[in-house]
């Protein structure tokens, strides 16, 4: 696969432990000689930038700030839902941003788990795609489950 043909984008949602290591993949690929691009909200720009990443604004500073700092994102009962309730809107964004991207027959899509709208494009299109889990809590293991699901039937 030679470089200089293939686009590659970057779909990483959620916080800096989702998005940090697509910085560090995107340098990677960037020194290699892809056209790298990342859709990302308006914090996570600067650092896919230095690295030599173009970027496309998914979301505001003020809307990502608000979005962090909602109460019930950091309940472990409630946060589920406040999560789903944005997918449809963040799915709906993150595919008409990867069309206007995309290069038809040389692109390669590479997404976080909860990239929805990325794996969607590109079953829909038939775009090469990988999936990087960086969720451990996603992991599920009759021998060692998640730290995360201890206590949770405590929770009120």
């Amino acid at each position: 696969m030679s470089s200089e043909k293939w686009k590659i984008i970057l779909c990483p949602l959620g916080s800096w432990g989702d998005v940090h290591p697509f910085v560090w993949l995107g340098k990677l690929l960037v020194r290699r000689g892809y056209d790298v691009t990342a859709l990302v909200a308006e914090p996570f720009e600067p650092a896919m930038q230095h690295v030599g990443v173009k970027t496309v604004r998914m979301m505001s500073a003020e809307d990502f700030e608000a979005f962090t700092r909602h109460p019930d994102l950091w309940h472990p009962r409630k946060a589920f839902e406040v999560v789903a309730n944005s997918v449809l809107q963040v799915c709906l964004s993150t595919i008409d941003a990867i069309r206007e991207n995309v290069v038809p027959e040389k692109t390669l899509i590479i997404s976080g788990a909860i990239a929805f709208g990325a794996r969607i494009f590109a079953e829909a299109e038939h775009i090469p795609h990988i999936t990087i889990q960086l969720q451990p809590t996603s992991f599920i293991s009759a021998k060692k489950p998640s730290l995360m699901a201890a206590g949770l039937e405590c929770v009120e």
